[in-house]
């Protein structure tokens, strides 16, 4: 999987013509990139975006899903995981972060708070 970011709030004609090189790199350079890794016929990518149109949701083969849709499906594909007993490496924190964040919803808050809601 090839995955790009990007916060911008371009247009798509300006979206397509700054992602199409990259992913087009991407196609004609995976397997030097990837040599001696079997790699499956079609490279899937995916342009992540803070601001997308419900209408375009992809371009040129790139599929194209929010930072909000992206963080969703993390956070569900790691809901009922252990930090303790399945963590996820420290080399990917943001993962990792979501990881805390969805084994955190499990329980109640307790008296032990950084920040005290009774003082305001």
């Amino acid at each position: 999987m090839h995955v790009e970011c990007s916060l911008d709030g371009n247009s798509t004609e300006k979206r397509e013509q700054q992602f199409s090189g990259k992913f087009e790199r991407g196609r004609k350079f995976i397997k030097d990139a990837f040599r001696g890794i079997e790699l499956p016929e079609k490279l899937e990518q995916v342009l992540v975006l803070q601001f997308a149109s419900g209408n375009v949701r992809s371009f040129g083969g790139v599929r194209v899903v929010t930072v909000r849709e992206f963080v969703h499906e993390m956070y569900e594909g790691l809901r009922g995981t252990s930090p303790a007993r399945g963590a996820v490496p420290s080399n990917l924190p943001l993962l990792r972060t979501i990881q805390l964040a969805a084994d955190a919803v499990r329980y109640a808050p307790t008296d032990h708070r950084i920040i005290n809601l009774a003082r305001k």
